[in-house]
């Protein structure tokens, strides 16, 4: 049990770090200075003076954009990460990496249990940890919750 507190705490500050503040604009310097017409979506890591940015198809335009009762919830479409899901100016998924990452966020604590026939996932409303849990053969049942069920509709339809 002590190896799976300390691997939380390790995750938990993992996800604090890389918050930072969601960046929607054009024109953003480059770094030899110039600058460039481009649409972006970027985050600034204010800790590590580090800003990354994916550029963005339509002029920019999100093909979805509503304030639920709890968070912003935006979809964008990129050429290089296909469609991705922002939530209250956080770059949650890209289509183009977003197994990747749930992969590791379900098989790892689905191997840690000798028989997983019970599954409660807290969050996730994009639906791939649940997708990825499924697919472990003594699985009988998932319960899923999220807080914002807006953003579990959305997912539905951007990121079937």
């Amino acid at each position: 049990q002590m190896r799976n507190l300390e691997i939380s705490k390790w995750f938990t500050g993992l996800l604090i770090l890389c918050v930072g503040v969601l960046v929607v604009g054009t024109d953003l310097p480059s770094q030899n200075g110039s600058r460039y017409n481009k649409h972006v979506v970027g985050e600034d890591m204010y800790e590590t003076g580090f800003y990354q940015s994916i550029g963005l198809q339509n002029s920019g335009k999100p093909l979805y954009s509503k304030h639920s009762k709890y968070q912003q919830i935006d979809v964008y479409q990129t050429s290089h990460y296909g469609k991705i899901l922002v939530l209250d100016n956080v770059v949650q998924l890209t289509e183009r990496d977003a197994d990747a990452y749930n992969e590791m966020m379900s098989h790892i604590s689905m191997m840690e249990h000798a028989n997983p026939s019970k599954v409660l996932v807290i969050g996730g409303g994009d639906g791939y940890i649940v997708s990825e849990v499924l697919k472990h053969e003594s699985v009988a049942q998932v319960d899923h919750v999220d807080l914002d069920g807006e953003v579990v509709e959305v997912c539905k339809k951007y990121f079937p």
